[in-house]
């Protein structure tokens, strides 16, 4: 039987303006990195084939250099494939430097097309853009799901 961890909304680098304590604001941020670990741990514990994570990995469309590199980092630790179906970021060049360097095993699923993966098939439904008005999973009524 086919095992994978669904996640999604880690919003790393989320700024918790109204926390007055700058020590907290950063302790803060440092779980929502930290989290990344511990859901490696759940996809060990029940040996996974795979994470997919459904978009907003980070708070903003302009994250940080230091929080794409530690996301990069965290997610290039895992020691299964990493499917994440985007939000703005994934245009960025440093973000695609990044994933080069540190995340080989990290897939960003850009396409609104059918992936098939060895156990399992993939139907991801991407925003496009921040003002994308069509529909993303108008696709799926085209797929002929008899085949």
């Amino acid at each position: 039987m086919l095992s994978f961890l669904h996640s999604a909304d880690w919003q790393i680098g989320q700024p918790y303006a109204r926390v007055k304590d700058p020590d907290k604001r950063a302790r803060l941020r440092q779980v929502r990195l930290e989290a990344i670990a511990g859901i490696g741990h759940h996809v060990q514990a029940r040996q996974a084939a795979f994470l997919l994570v459904a978009g907003d990995l980070f708070n903003s469309p302009t994250p940080s250099s230091s929080d794409v590199s530690a996301v990069c980092q965290a997610i290039g630790n895992l020691a299964v494939p990493v499917l994440v179906i985007p939000g703005s970021v994934w245009h960025n060049s440093f973000f695609r430097s990044e994933q080069q360097r540190r995340t080989p095993n990290l897939q960003v699923l850009l396409n609104r097309q059918v992936l098939e993966l060895e156990h399992a098939i993939v139907l991801p439904c991407p925003l496009l853009g921040r003002s994308d008005s069509d529909d993303p999973c108008a696709w799926l009524r085209q797929i002929a799901w008899a085949d």
